[in-house]
């Protein structure tokens, strides 16, 4: 497609309701449940037992998928192998970034959770290394964690529905009536308590234990995201596949596309690499509120703000979506201004006023290029572009 971006387009017109692809689960790479069985063929000299009932369900999949990309790196046989293959060799994401850089983005919440994550994938690769007599290097066990938050879906797990007992169910139930082995009604209870059994083993029992599945899907995830779309990803257990149903008609030739659910800004550039416009789930923000309404009310205290928000239910992170600043904050605040509903109305607008200027200085930013390497422009325009997103969901909040 148009600058270099990769997807996946129709290759005939496709009608709402009609399956965009399905790839059978032979192909995916997947973990099941929250202690999957530990693949001791594919990865005993990368990772332990022990280690691996640790690790996060990312860092399993993405030892997995060192283990495909090593077999084909030496020729092994290899039923993914022009999947493997066609994976990117990197991802334009924050953790590639210097610090300097990460600070130039001026959104601490950004910079808090890059800074989180590499502690966690450093801690994670350290604890693998020391399990093992062939660990991937540190940034091969970086960049397969991204591939692994970036190309997964989850969901509640599906056993596989077996079509042959079926049919040889239907055949004994044919057979018994027909050579009278036994009373046709005996037969088709038998039959029915045999089906229903089999129907809560596959798809009753893993909902009422809870189990979840984090699956890569070849091919599905080469599509593109879209927060308008509805179509996703679903099983279908009598396929044994993985499939996506068009939520709407798509012409020949024309790129398709999936919702890789409510993401925001933030979530798609940290874990994906991009910044969707004009995205309705995009948030701000403020993880100091103390620092943010000091600049209006100095004499407000930070143990103030905490006494504060200790009588409500909201989390540490304070945000403004584009409707404006989230209600539990906004209650902080007012309390904070004497139970002035308007001076905190004020407030926020202040508060909102100040964080739009960070932004436009951001948009503002750069000069020339030259001198800087291709990743550097790349990151330079990716905090540009994610700016200027933050910049339009203020400008909503301010009005």
């Amino acid at each position: 497609f148009d600058g270099g971006l990769r997807g996946m387009k129709a290759r005939k017109a496709i009608e709402s309701g009609q399956d965009l692809i399905a790839v059978p689960e032979s192909l995916v790479v997947r973990i099941i449940g929250d202690s999957p069985t530990y693949p001791s063929k594919t990865l005993q000299d990368v990772v332990s037992r022990d280690v691996w009932k640790q690790l996060p369900w990312y860092a399993q999949l993405a030892l997995l998928l060192i283990a495909e990309q090593h077999k084909v790196a030496v020729g092994e046989e290899c039923q993914r192998d022009e999947w493997v293959k066609a994976l990117p060799k990197s991802l334009p994401t924050p953790l590639h970034w210097a610090d300097d850089q990460l600070m130039d983005i001026k959104y601490q919440g950004i910079v808090n959770s890059v800074r989180t994550q590499k502690s966690k994938w450093r801690s994670l690769h350290a604890s693998i290394k020391s399990s093992s007599s062939r660990p991937p290097s540190e940034s091969e066990f970086f960049h397969a964690c991204e591939l692994a938050r970036s190309r997964a879906f989850s969901g509640d797990y599906t056993a596989p529905l077996p079509k042959e007992q079926f049919f040889l169910l239907g055949l004994l139930i044919a057979c018994s009536e027909q050579f009278n082995l036994m009373p046709g009604g005996t037969a088709f209870f038998g039959g029915a308590l045999v089906v229903a059994a089999l129907f809560g083993q596959s798809l009753i029992l893993p909902k009422i234990l809870g189990i979840k599945h984090y699956v890569i899907s070849p091919y599905i995830d080469m599509i593109n995201h879209d927060t308008k779309e509805a179509s996703e990803v679903t099983y279908a257990p009598f396929q044994k596949s993985f499939v996506v149903v068009a939520s709407k008609g798509y012409q020949r030739d024309k790129q398709v596309y999936i919702s890789y659910g409510t993401r925001s800004n933030d979530q798609l550039l940290q874990y994906y690499g991009f910044v969707e416009k004009d995205n309705p789930n995009d948030v701000y923000q403020i993880t100091d509120l103390t620092a943010a309404v000091k600049q209006f009310l100095p004499d407000v205290s930070t143990d103030q703000v905490i006494l504060e928000r200790e009588k409500g239910e909201g989390g540490p992170v304070s945000f403004f979506t584009p409707k404006g600043l989230d209600a539990e904050t906004t209650r902080v605040i007012t309390a904070l201004c004497g139970g002035d509903s308007g001076k905190a109305s004020a407030l926020i607008q202040d508060i909102a006023k100040e964080e739009r200027d960070k932004m436009k200085s951001v948009v503002a930013a750069g000069g020339s290029d030259k001198g800087k390497t291709a990743k550097e422009k790349e990151a330079e325009a990716m905090m540009k572009t994610f700016a200027e997103e933050k910049v339009k969901l203020l400008d909503n909040v301010i009005g």
